[in-house]
């Protein structure tokens, strides 16, 4: 029993870690930020996208603790579909420097419970209109950087008859193996998925494909999808600002000698408008150990016999359930 739970904690178990992903559009906190002691907001003083309106974004940035502090820098990126400070404008700030050109603010030192406001005119200068336009303030604590977090707030101008703007975000797919006796094992796969916002996705698609076909009968068994066991993904909504991930597992399958490599794509899509269309699709190179199997115990020589190890994780279902000892 002892060397079957040696060989369970010696099974290859490869994780790719999630990335911070770069230009983050939802209001709130990245996954893998720690507590801060800073906010950041954003308004717009009109939500409808008109021909050649010109509008006002307010990014408002508070000291939420308890001492003095500087939040560092924070940046406002608008979309394509609009110009910062058009002629016969300037920004506003209450306190801080705005670099214009960089779209960069620092802001300087804030005591505790004190709010920093930058108000940022921009105009509207695409015709015929896209469903949606933005601006996209960000916070760097930390320093700027690729896969340095981010604390982030949106402000959306939709056109007229637009109900919802959303933005889909595949993340990197990891992988995690369990082996069974005999060689056989079972692979599952957790696919990050994040509405960036800042509307409630929905009807959001998800599906899989991979290269070669290494993994047999891989579905989705997580229990929000309504094709439960099918290799789709359907959720009714996703919410804004929320990072999911979901699961899928492979059917049993041998893997005793070699290494299964797979490219994993994942894409999503949903009933609503994608904000930044080009990343609801993520591609993962994802390699799968060899499974470990539980060895057999050699009773009088004759090995045809199981142990009484496997019969009891047979009973059981696994040997770590409380009566397997």
């Amino acid at each position: 029993m002892k060397r079957m739970l040696r060989n369970a904690m010696r099974l290859t178990v490869m994780t790719v870690l999630w990335p911070v992903l770069a230009s983050a559009q939802f209001s709130g906190v990245m996954p893998g930020l720690s507590a801060s002691s800073f906010s950041i907001r954003q308004g717009v003083d009109t939500e409808v996208l008109a021909a050649s309106a010109t509008v006002e974004f307010t990014v408002t940035v508070a000291n939420t603790g308890s001492g003095a502090a500087s939040p560092g820098t924070a940046t406002v990126r608008l979309s394509p579909d609009l110009i910062g400070t058009p002629t016969g404008t300037a920004p506003f700030t209450s306190q801080g420097a705005f670099d214009a050109v960089q779209g960069t603010w620092d802001i300087g030192i804030l005591q505790p419970g004190a709010e920093a406001v930058l108000v940022l005119p921009a105009q509207v200068v695409v015709n015929p209109l896209q469903p949606c336009a933005f601006s996209l303030a960000e916070l760097w604590p930390y320093g700027q950087g690729t896969n340095a977090p981010s604390q982030q707030a949106f402000a959306v101008l939709r056109a007229p008859g637009v109900a919802a703007c959303a933005d889909l975000v595949v993340g990197t797919a990891s992988a995690r193996p369990r082996g069974f006796p005999f060689c056989d094992g079972t692979v599952s796969i957790f696919l990050p998925l994040v509405n960036r916002g800042p509307d409630t996705a929905r009807e959001v698609f998800v599906s899989i494909d991979q290269d070669p076909d290494t993994l047999p009968g891989l579905v989705f068994r997580d229990a929000r999808c309504t094709h439960f066991g099918e290799p789709t993904c359907l959720l009714s909504t996703l919410a804004p600002g929320v990072a999911t991930s979901l699961l899928l597992e492979s059917a049993p399958f041998k893997n005793k000698n070699k290494r299964a490599e797979l490219v994993l794509t994942v894409t999503a899509s949903s009933a609503d408008y994608e904000l930044e269309p080009g990343q609801e699709s993520a591609s993962t190179a994802l390699t799968i150990g060899k499974f470990e199997s539980c060895e057999e115990f050699d009773y009088l020589g004759n090995t045809s016999y199981p142990s009484g190890c496997f019969i009891a994780t047979a009973a059981w279902g696994s040997a770590l359930d409380p009566h397997v000892g």
